[in-house]
Formats: structure tokens, sequence, C-alpha cells
């Protein structure tokens, strides 16, 4: 993801000396070796409505979380119903 993010993000940022050595300013480090950085923060925030801390996604508004909760909750509500039907079919048809 951080390739993504040099791309979008580094490439237009007026701290990056952009060439050969694309070396940021704010951080001293060449942009491959950056680990995180405000900048990309915003830009996932402004464009995903996500927001990546210790290797994990984070909603920033609930409400795309709320319909996937949901969603799943709609999806495995028959589960048990479901099995037990599968099983109970198997049986007609082996007999």
């Amino acid at each position: 993801m951080n390739d993504k993010l040099i791309e979008k993000v580094c490439e237009k940022c007026p701290a990056t000396q952009w060439g050969k050595k694309s070396i940021c300013s704010v951080h001293n480090l060449h942009v491959g070796k950056i680990e995180t950085c405000p900048e990309w923060d915003k830009y996932i925030i402004e464009n995903q409505g996500l927001l990546d801390r210790s290797r994990q996604l984070a909603f920033i508004n609930l409400e795309p979380a709320l319909e996937v909760v949901q969603k799943v909750d709609e999806e495995i509500k028959y589960y048990h119903w479901m099995v037990k039907e599968v099983e109970r079919l198997r049986k007609e048809i082996d007999t």
C-alpha cells in the first residue's frame, strides 16, 4: 500500500525532493523507507474513509461499517437452519 501512497501523495508533496534520490525533507528519508506520514493519512481519509493504523484499517465514518455488519448478519441469520436442511435433503437423496 505504501507504494500507492508514494505515487499519489509524495510525488506531489512540496517536501519531497523528487528525482533520482526521492528524499523527503520532513522525514529526512528516502520515500521508500518511510513507514507512516500524516499526509498519507489525510489522503486515505479523503479518498476512502479509512485510516491505516498499526496495519489495521479503522473506519473514520461508521456508516459503512454498520452497513457491512448488517449485511453479514442477514447472510448468516439462517445458517444453522440451512445446514440442517442440507443434511435432511442429503438423507432423502441417499434413501
